[in-house]
C-alpha cells in the first residue's frame, strides 16, 4: 500500500503524546541512546514520528520482552549484520546476513558485496550494468555518474577515518586496509 503524505506538523508528537499511547516509556529510553551526544529529552519535548502506527506497534511489543531480552536480540541482530567485517570466530554467522547464496563463491564475499549494495546500491547497479552491457564497457553512460563518484569518494574517505580509528587493528593492518580502500571504486 503506498504511503500517504504527511505535512512535516502532522509528524512532530510530544513524548508525553508517545507514551500515553504504549507502556514502552519514550523518555527513558530516548535520553539513554542520546546520552554521549549530550541531548537531554524531557515530557514535553517534541519528536518527529515518521509512522505513528509503526511506533505504536513497536512499543506494544518491546514492552512485552525484558531489557535483557531485547538488548540479547540486539547484539545478536548487530553480530550477524556485521559478521562479514568481523574475525573468523564469527564465520559461523556470515551466511546469515545475507539471502539469495551461491554455493560456488565465499560467503564472506557474497556477504561484503551485499553490504556494499545495502551501502550505495546505485553504485552497485552502474557496476553491474556497465558490466553487463553491449556498449563499450570503459565508457560509463549514466546521468547518476557524477553523483555516484562524489559517493565513492566519500565512502572510501569514510573507511579511511573508521581504520584509523579502530584500536583494534595493528598498524600494519591499518596501512593494508587504507590501501584497500584507495582501490574501492575504481572501475578501471
Amino acid at each position: 500500500m503506498p504511503r500517504r503524505f504527511l505535512p512535516y506538523d502532522n509528524r512532530t508528537a510530544t513524548i508525553k503524546e508517545l507514551q500515553r499511547r504504549n507502556t514502552w516509556h519514550w523518555l527513558t529510553y530516548l535520553n539513554f541512546l542520546l546520552e554521549d551526544a549530550g541531548v537531554q529529552f524531557h515530557r514535553q519535548s517534541s519528536v518527529v514520528v515518521l509512522d505513528r502506527e509503526y511506533v505504536g506497534r513497536l512499543a506494544l511489543q518491546l514492552s512485552k520482552y525484558s531489557s535483557k531480552t531485547l538488548l540479547n536480540y540486539l547484539g545478536y541482530a548487530l553480530l550477524v549484520k556485521f559478521s562479514p567485517l568481523l574475525p573468523s570466530d564469527v564465520d559461523s554467522l556470515v551466511p546469515l546476513s545475507h539471502n539469495n547464496h551461491i554455493e560456488t563463491v565465499s560467503h564472506r564475499l557474497q556477504a561484503c558485496v551485499h553490504m556494499l549494495e545495502d551501502l550505495c546500491p546505485y553504485w552497485v547497479r552502474k557496476m553491474a550494468r556497465m558490466t553487463l552491457s553491449r556498449e563499450n564497457v570503459t565508457t560509463p553512460r549514466w546521468h547518476y555518474d557524477e553523483e555516484m563518484h562524489k559517493l565513492v569518494y566519500l565512502v572510501r574517505e569514510s573507511m579511511k577515518q573508521t581504520v584509523q580509528l579502530a584500536t583494534w587493528l595493528s598498524q600494519a593492518e591499518v596501512a593494508q586496509r587504507r590501501r584497500n580502500s584507495r582501490s574501492f571504486g575504481s572501475t578501471s
